[in-house]
């Protein structure tokens, strides 16, 4: 399966529109948001950006991030395509999410406290040990090269690498820290921090060959 990746949008339109029209001549089956995808804004910020990524034809998960509001989840909620604090099939994999982040700045519907992301993803995961999960997160596992800030402090979820470490799923997806992009396998899970649209960055990932390639301004 092809899976575009991207994150950290903060509202940046025009990085938008150009990255969507460079992933149209690709191949994708689905698309995966990691949250932030404005600053603080509203239904219509939140709309602009989802009817943007919808241009592609493609099915949609997102999660909010930390610097998203409660109605940016309201919105996703009734578009059918949120995947905060909940569980979805499609394909070979068992889609689990959670968006926002823990000890940062940001709307206080998306602030939580690590043992509330630590248990709720417990609850999704519980009964998933024989499918291929595909975790989808904001925060990225704490203390991994996908978390660590431009002043070198690991900015990441301690639950996110706990939940990592019990039940291993194939894949974990996340954003939020925006210069540690890139690729790690953490224990046995194939870790990729998406990076942001704001920086004119997104991924895409072939599940098969697990192999990820750049698309970028």
């Amino acid at each position: 399966m092809k899976i575009l990746l991207l994150s950290d949008i903060h509202s940046r339109i025009k990085n938008l529109q150009k990255l969507v029209e460079r992933a149209k001549n690709k191949e994708i089956d689905l698309i995966l948001v990691a949250g932030d995808l404005t600053n603080f804004g509203g239904e219509r910020e939140t709309r602009e950006v989802i009817e943007e990524i919808k241009k592609l034809g493609k099915k949609i998960f997102a999660v909010p991030g930390n610097l998203d509001t409660k109605e940016t989840l309201l919105f996703l909620e009734k578009e059918k395509i949120s995947l905060h604090s909940k569980k979805e099939e499609f394909k070979d994999f068992v889609f689990v999410g959670f968006g926002g982040a823990t000890n940062c700045i940001g709307d206080g519907e998306t602030i939580f406290a690590e043992t509330e992301i630590y248990e709720k993803l417990k609850e999704l995961l519980i009964n998933e040990k024989k499918k291929k999960v595909f975790l989808l997160t904001h925060a990225p596992p704490k203390n991994s090269l996908l978390d660590k800030s431009f002043s070198g402090k690991h900015v990441g979820s301690e639950s996110v690498k706990k939940i990592i470490s019990e039940f291993s799923p194939e894949f974990c997806v996340s954003g939020h820290c925006h210069e540690a992009f890139g690729k790690e396998i953490i224990e046995k899970t194939f870790c990729i921090n998406a990076s942001s649209v704001k920086h004119g960055k997104m991924v895409l990932l072939d599940t098969k060959t697990k192999e990820i390639k750049w698309i970028e301004l």
